[in-house]
């Protein structure tokens, strides 16, 4: 009962917004700001509510784990596993029509929900966001697949590891990466 009542609390931050399939960061009752962060909270259409936007990696990730154990551990029904499915396939979804962005109110990419190959293959083989965010997208794809069926994420991960070389990111040794800061 409480993962599901906490899990709810996932499920909401893709409805406090307006965006198809785009996870809010956060969101709060309106009026309580982070003053620090001002600029990243918006209002929801449910006027009780604001969200806060910059969505990044960070966040995905939490999202795929949550979904994942979920899946392993919790669901006991069809409807249940309906749930955590189509939490991820909303997610998925969003960064592949989104040019593999998350693609804020604003219609521009967050600053660090970036999976675009132009943006990950910019960064020289070494730098470990190559590896990382490429690790990051193909482990998405694969979770939305087992969980959907859907044979095109299996189809966007081998294109994404083939055509675009995140397979050779995430083999990149880990032994030759350096800080992100360093390029």
């Amino acid at each position: 009962r409480y993962v599901w009542e906490t899990f709810e609390s996932f499920e909401r931050l893709l409805t406090v917004n307006p965006l198809k399939g785009f996870p809010s960061r956060t969101f709060e009752r309106k009026g309580i700001l982070d003053l620090k962060d001002a600029d990243a909270w918006r209002p929801s259409q449910e006027k009780e509510w604001d969200w806060k936007g910059t969505t990044s990696t960070d966040e995905y990730i939490a999202y795929l784990f949550i979904a994942s154990l979920m899946d392993e551990f919790i669901v006991k029904t069809p409807e249940e596993k309906q749930r955590v499915t189509s939490f991820i396939d909303a997610i998925i979804t969003h960064i592949i029509e989104n040019d593999y962005y998350f693609v804020d109110i604003d219609g521009k990419p967050t600053r660090w929900g970036r999976w675009n190959p132009e943006y990950v293959n910019a960064y020289p083989l070494y730098v470990s966001d190559r590896k990382l965010n490429s690790a990051h997208l193909i482990a998405g794809l694969q979770l939305a697949y087992h969980l959907t069926g859907k044979k095109s994420y299996k189809k966007e991960a081998y294109k994404m590891m083939n055509k675009y070389g995140y397979l050779g990111n995430i083999k990149a040794p880990m032994k030759e990466m350096r800080k992100t800061m360093d390029f």
